[in-house]
């Protein structure tokens, strides 16, 4: 027999009992717990880093939200009582027709009026007039008397005045009086202190006229510029800041989630040159407009992420030493950011009474 001859019976592998076992039952029950444990730990992690992200877009979209509406009403604001701040046309009610709606105008003409909240926690709304006109900021005196019809109206100079312009006619002698308001429709060549005012070629003359007398001399015409602005701004029940205008009577939403808005007028009352009342008093007299130099407003942005606990206090101020307003226990599960503004009423400080 040959030595070197291979050996080609089968002999089988010996296996020891622990190569076959493979993982015992606590090995999986402690291999899943650490499975399940590693798994909440990165959904707390995600949920953490979601709820984080959901508050840092809240709040972005708060920030937001309030420069928007701070922006826009300083805005009106800063022109407030551009072309009407003479004492004829303070407080006077404005009276006019807006063909598209059929409907009347008829309101006061402040540079800025304030109206308070129903209640301590309402919001205020803020009224905002201005003119545009660009080539004629003073009155001229009617040259001859109108009737209040529907005729040319005739001033002592109509330079700087142009179609489709803005104006406004006052009574000098009884400033309480009503104002009418109307557009130009026509520049006629064949006089050189004609203005016409046809109903059907603007929006804003009334057929016939407004029936209101006024006299030469005495009443006064002021152009308002073709951009005319008169605008309410206000909070509606669905926490939306809306931008009325008076002249059509459309509103628009120009903000969401805004949750309360206030208003005050800044008064000088000792003619110190310092602001040392801040209140919703309307002057009414062309003293008190000249001592009421700023109004201040502020408004409160609700972030729309809830928070699980309480997170903001109540009652929340809307700048120091104003305003307070009181959250409801579920509002203080949500956070809020505050926006104030004080805006000088510049064009009433320049004026020259």
């Amino acid at each position: 027999m040959n030595p070197t001859a291979i050996n080609t019976r089968y002999r089988p592998m010996s296996r020891t009992k622990s190569t076959i076992a493979g993982f015992s039952l606590v090995e999986l029950m402690i291999g899943m717990t650490l499975g399940l444990v590693g798994m909440l730990i990165v959904a707390q992690v995600m949920s953490t880093n979601a709820s984080f992200q959901a508050s840092t877009n809240a709040a972005g979209e708060a920030q937001t939200v309030g420069n928007l509406s701070l922006y826009t009403i300083e805005r009106d604001l800063k022109q407030a009582g551009f072309g009407i701040s003479t004492p004829a046309l303070l407080g006077c009610q404005l009276t006019g027709w807006n063909n598209s709606s059929s409907s009347i105008i008829s309101q006061p003409l402040y540079p800025a009026n304030i109206d308070d909240g129903a209640n301590a926690d309402d919001s205020d709304s803020i009224t905002i007039a201005y003119g545009t006109s660009e080539t004629h900021m003073g009155a001229v005196p009617l040259a001859a008397a109108y009737d209040g019809s529907g005729a040319d109206i005739n001033v002592q100079n109509r330079f700087g005045y142009f179609v489709g312009d803005f104006f406004v006619l006052a009574q000098i002698t009884n400033p309480a009086t009503n104002c009418v308001l109307g557009q130009i429709t026509a520049i006629p060549t064949t006089s050189l202190t004609a203005l016409s005012h046809t109903a059907t070629a603007k929006n804003y003359n009334r057929a016939g006229g407004e029936s209101i007398d006024f006299s030469a001399q005495i009443a006064e015409f002021y152009n308002l510029g073709a951009g005319f602005t008169f605008n309410t701004y206000s909070v509606n029940a669905n926490h939306q800041l809306l931008q009325r205008s008076n002249l059509s009577g459309n509103s628009a939403a120009i903000a969401e989630n805004v949750f309360v808005f206030k208003a005050r007028f800044g008064h000088d009352s000792d003619g110190d040159g310092t602001v040392d009342t801040w209140d919703t008093v309307l002057p009414t007299t062309t003293v008190n407009w000249g001592r009421t130099t700023n109004v201040r407003i502020g408004l409160v942005v609700k972030t729309p992420q809830r928070e699980a606990d309480v997170v903001t206090a109540s009652p929340l101020q809307l700048w120091p030493d104003g305003p307070t307003v009181t959250l409801s226990t579920e509002d203080q599960h949500y956070r809020y950011r505050t926006y104030n503004s004080v805006v000088p009423i510049r064009n009433m400080i320049w004026r020259t009474f």
